[in-house]
């Protein structure tokens, strides 16, 4: 989770709950009852897009494929092979999901509201964007076989 309290500590309980039934719970703004807190349209267009990118290239069935409220199951994390990871940015948040379902993880959401940031601002950006855009076709295309998983 982020520590500049987008990621409200509050929903930490109803991610654990969640855990108990997924190898992978996503703390969603994209499912009914999740919502977002001041964004211009630039960025909700940015992480619409990236979602909706990550879903059609990646295969992956999650909405909220691009945030970092999660839980994972640490025995799923120990099946990958992390040292073949391809992603140099923030394509690393849905590099994982994607890795964890070649691996056979189960995901699950539950709706949460991403608040504007307290502290900092966003590192974000549209050179970043594209980066990532290109590392998730590069991890869709050019892959990681059978070595992705460890033995």
């Amino acid at each position: 989770m982020d520590a500049d309290f987008s990621h409200p500590p509050r929903y930490i309980p109803s991610l654990i709950e969640a855990a108990k039934t997924a190898d992978v719970a996503i703390c969603s703004r994209y499912v009914p009852g999740g919502e977002v807190e001041g964004w211009g349209i630039k960025r909700h267009l940015m992480s619409q897009g990236i979602n909706a990118y990550a879903r059609i290239i990646l295969g992956l069935r999650t909405r909220d494929n691009s945030g970092s409220f999660r839980c994972f199951r640490v025995d799923k994390l120990a099946q990958v092979n992390w040292s073949q990871s391809r992603s140099k940015g923030y394509g690393f948040q849905e590099e994982i999901l994607y890795r964890l379902k070649l691996v056979g993880a189960t995901f699950c959401e539950v709706p949460f509201r991403f608040e504007e940031r307290r502290f900092g601002v966003t590192k974000i950006n549209w050179r970043e964007a594209a980066r990532a855009g290109t590392d998730l076709l590069a991890i869709r295309f050019l892959g990681y076989p059978k070595e992705s998983t460890k033995n």
